[in-house]
C-alpha cells in the first residue's frame, strides 16, 4: 500500500475494486460447473458502446477500461488465491458490466501443438485487450451452447 499511496486515491480505489472482483470471480469459478463457465464467453450486446470498428465512443468508458486493464492483472499477482486467466477475465467482465461496458471473453488453445495442450482466456472491449497478456501464441476456439445459442 505504501507504493500505491503516492499514486493517488483513484489507483487505491481501483486496486481495492480489483481485490473484490477477483475474490468474487474466484468464488464463481469454483462454484460453477465448467459448462456454465462458458456462458461468460459471448459477444457484446447489440447497440453497445463498442461499434463495428472496435473503437470506444466514450472517453470515459475508454478510461474505465484502461483502469480495469491495469488493476486486475496487477492485483491478480498479489492475492493469496487462484487468480489466473479465467478468473481475471471474469473479474474484469463483472467490473466493466457495472458500467454497462460490454466485453468479449475468448477462450483459446495453443497454436503450437508440439508445446503440448494449453488453454487461455482473455477479455477484450472492442480492439482493447483488457486481460490475458500476450495472446499471440493462442488461437480462439468457438464456444457454443451459451444463453443466446
Amino acid at each position: 500500500m505504501r507504493k500505491l499511496s503516492g499514486k493517488g486515491p483513484i489507483v487505491i480505489i481501483d486496486c481495492l475494486c480489483a481485490v473484490y472482483e477477483l475474490a468474487r470471480a474466484n468464488r464463481k469459478f469454483h462454484k460453477l460447473p465448467a459448462g456454465e463457465l462458458v456462458d461468460h464467453v459471448r459477444l457484446p450486446a447489440a447497440g453497445s458502446i463498442v461499434p463495428a470498428d472496435g473503437q470506444l465512443n466514450s472517453k470515459i468508458a475508454a478510461r474505465i477500461v484502461e483502469r480495469v486493464a491495469f488493476a486486475i492483472p496487477a492485483i491478480a499477482l498479489r492475492v493469496p488465491w487462484r487468480a489466473d486467466c479465467m478468473v481475471q477475465a471474469i473479474a474484469a467482465q463483472n467490473w466493466l458490466g457495472r458500467y454497462n461496458i460490454p466485453s468479449t471473453m475468448t477462450i483459446g488453445v495453443r497454436k503450437d501443438a508440439a508445446a503440448g495442450f494449453g488453454a487461455h482466456a482473455w477479455l477484450a472491449v472492442g480492439d482493447v485487450l483488457v486481460t490475458g497478456g500476450d495472446i499471440s501464441g493462442y488461437v480462439a476456439i468457438e464456444v457454443s451452447g451459451g444463453p443466446d445459442a
